[in-house]
């Protein structure tokens, strides 16, 4: 469980450095901003570059074979799809 709180963890701040990576983005290019002010968010470096993430199953931990959509490794998935616990999935036959 400590990978999962590690991983929960590690999204919530790449989901505010992206919000500032965006924010910079925008109002360095906005053309209704002085030439002035865009160069200081150009030259502003407080965003660095973003970092690779791992996803984890939000459930096992496990890290290979999740499903981003769900965000669960393909046991876990596999698992609650046989008992119909995802809506809209069910096991296909023909």
């Amino acid at each position: 469980m400590n990978k999962v709180k590690k991983d929960i963890r590690i999204r919530i701040e790449l989901l505010k450095t992206q919000q500032k990576k965006l924010l910079n983005t925008v109002l360095s290019k906005n053309k209704i901003l002085t030439l002035k002010t865009r160069e200081q968010w150009i030259s502003d470096k407080s965003v660095s570059a973003t970092t690779r993430h791992r996803n984890y199953c939000q459930l096992t931990g496990r890290a290979r074979g999740v499903l981003p959509k769900w965000k669960v490794s393909r046991i876990i998935f596999k698992e609650n799809a046989d008992f119909g616990k995802i809506p809209g999935i069910r096991k296909a036959s023909w």
